[in-house]
């Protein structure tokens, strides 16, 4: 179930991404300047750390290290429309209306 904000709408969590060079010596740092460990680790490719605000997936890659490789919004209601557009049943332009703020 979604985490729900002060008025019961879900609430939402940044998404950063970042190349980094030495994916252990970063799962250290990252560990504990956020004092949770990552929810996800693949060896020598990639961590994904989750909190209340944010998740941080780290990558990897020494020719991009330091990089931000994307930079996002996880919503909860377009993880839904997702589910809702495989199954043929989501009203697209009443959800692009919603972004584009009409």
């Amino acid at each position: 179930m979604p985490r729900q904000s002060a008025d019961n709408a879900p609430m939402k969590r940044i998404h950063i991404a970042l190349a980094v060079s030495n994916l252990d010596d970063a799962i250290e740092d990252t560990r504990h300047r956020l004092g949770v460990a990552p929810c996800v680790v693949v060896p020598d490719t990639y961590a994904l750390f989750r909190t209340e605000s944010a998740n941080i997936s780290l990558t990897e890659n020494a020719k991009e290290a330091g990089q931000l490789r994307h930079l996002g919004i996880e919503d909860p209601e377009a993880c839904d429309l997702h589910r809702r557009a495989r199954a043929g049943r989501a009203d697209l332009g009443a959800v692009h209306g919603r972004a584009s703020g009409r």
